[in-house]
């Protein structure tokens, strides 16, 4: 399944910082917005993953724990197989 303007990949390529934490390229969003970027966190108190998303004038994060990210992973993959503008054969 691909939507429009979708330019995804399956070739999942993880960069490591130079603190040793591993990455990923930001992914472009919109022609209008900035991008999203995933990145493994340095917490001490639990295993997490930050999420930043930037536009060309704002840069928030936040930090998802290990549950969080498979519950936020769930619902992404329902809105790709269940968003309205797809047909039924496209979401199979």
């Amino acid at each position: 399944m691909t939507l429009d303007g979708d330019q995804g990949s399956n070739d999942l390529e993880v960069q490591v910082s130079g603190r040793g934490f591993r990455f990923f390229e930001p992914i472009p969003t919109d022609p209008y917005s900035g991008d999203i970027q995933l990145l493994e966190s340095s917490l001490a108190s639990f295993p997490a993953v930050w999420l930043k998303a930037t536009d060309p004038e704002n840069e928030a994060t936040v930090s998802l724990s290990l549950n969080g990210c498979r519950r936020l992973i769930e619902q992404l993959r329902w809105f790709t197989e269940n968003h309205y503008q797809l047909s039924k054969e496209e979401s199979e």
